[in-house]
């Protein structure tokens, strides 16, 4: 859809005052009037029954994922999965929720609230409705929560004068470590990429997310509500697909805590490994010996491979692997340990030449894969430059070891 086919959905005649929506047509989506102490609001519900293996299982995940993700020991049922649906993406202070799901864990079973803004006047309600159910959590459970979702609740909180919210509450935002696991690997770490490629998940007929702000603004001022229910469903499952999420995530993070790492699936290894090195070294290494092949193809990981091996003091495993590996990145690891460590000038030019002449058949290594041109041109510049001072050095040790063999004259 074009831009400007976009933008005609935002455009309307000069009509009639706004129609407000029968009670029966919401009620017909599932919805409740339900009554609080702040007044009437309008709420849907979902209930997802949990067997009894998957929340073992989970319960046994979450120490491994709550320090991973650098959060405070909480339990399941403390926890409070929230997302809003808001008039907006900027977040600013013209900026509604209209619907607000939250989700929580009781008695066998993920149960999804949310609750409907279908007038400006009820968004008050909603906020002193819901203040006890933050204040009653231990920690939030949010994606890109701490970036949008959290600021514009608080800042609903303040402008609304509505206290009691409790503004230190903790937040584990699934962002974040799916950006370090996953970045790479499947390149958008949307909750949607997530939940394609991790998860297994595909929506169908899903609104698009530019689209949500719309169906409130034509619910509020034509009281269309044709595709309201999309939208509802929309928050419904981003609030449970942040529940499996967190259990996919548990069961990784518990694994590598047990040094498990058969049980992670192969191609998330190597992703998984550039995580370690940051902070676990020796599991690092361990899991590095399970991905020998992106070892040699991947440079990054390749080098943090290199300089683990040297932090911890296995240099002899450094050289054997090097040795065993042909390619123009372990050369270049054996020209630099001859060079600065064996001071062995002759042997580390003949490591870069052999690499320069690998690159110069457009090859990476003697078992012959291929070499882009691209990526052979940057390591030619670079071996070139290492060769030219390694045979300036040896000149200048020779020059100076004929002159110590010239007699001086009496």
């Amino acid at each position: 859809m074009s831009l400007k086919d976009k933008l005609r959905l935002y455009e309307r005649a000069a009509g009639p005052a706004p129609v407000v929506p029968a009670e029966s047509t919401l009620r017909e989506m599932g919805g409740s009037l339900i009554q609080t102490e702040h007044g009437p609001l309008w709420r849907f519900d979902a209930v997802y029954p949990i067997d009894d293996a998957r929340i073992s299982a989970l319960r046994a995940a979450m120490p491994a994922l709550l320090h991973h993700t650098g959060a405070k020991p909480v339990e399941l049922e403390h926890l409070l999965f929230f997302d809003l649906e808001t008039t907006g993406l900027s977040g600013g202070t013209g900026t509604y929720p209209f619907l607000t799901g939250i989700g929580y864990f009781h008695e066998g079973a993920l149960r999804i609230e949310q609750y409907l803004m279908d007038d400006y006047a009820r968004e008050r309600t909603i906020l002193s409705h819901l203040a006890p159910v933050f204040r009653g959590a231990n920690a939030l459970v949010a994606f890109n929560g701490k970036t949008f979702d959290l600021p514009l609740i608080k800042n609903r909180y303040r402008l609304n004068r509505v206290s009691g919210f409790p503004v230190d509450l903790p937040v584990i935002d699934l962002l974040y470590p799916c950006r370090r696991l996953f970045k790479r690997l499947y390149g958008s770490c949307t909750l949607k990429s997530m939940e394609e490629n991790l998860l297994g998940v595909h929506r169908a007929d899903d609104i698009p997310g530019w689209e949500i702000p719309d169906v409130f603004f034509s619910f509020q001022r034509y009281g269309e509500t044709g595709r309201l229910p999309n939208v509802i469903e929309h928050n419904r499952t981003d609030v449970y697909s942040m529940f499996t999420l967190v259990e996919s995530l548990g069961r990784i993070f518990h694994a590598l805590s047990g040094g498990r790492y058969a049980d992670i699936e192969p191609r998330i290894l190597p992703r998984i490994a550039h995580y370690l090195y940051a902070t676990d070294l020796a599991s690092f290494l361990e899991t590095a010996a399970l991905v020998h092949d992106e070892l040699r193809t991947d440079r990054l990981l390749f080098k943090k491979y290199c300089t683990a091996l040297k932090r911890s003091g296995r240099i002899g495993e450094a050289l054997r692997f090097w040795k065993g590996d042909p390619s123009i990145y372990s050369l270049e690891e054996l020209a630099k340990y001859a060079e600065h460590r064996e001071r062995d000038y002759r042997s580390a030019l003949d490591y870069a030449q052999t690499a320069l002449s690998l690159i110069g058949r457009g090859l990476f290594s003697g078992e012959g894969e291929a070499l882009s041109a691209d990526r052979a041109s940057f390591h030619g510049e670079r071996f070139a430059r290492r060769i030219a001072r390694l045979e300036a050095r040896i000149s200048r040790d020779a020059g100076v070891t004929r002159n110590r063999a010239v007699p001086s004259r009496p």
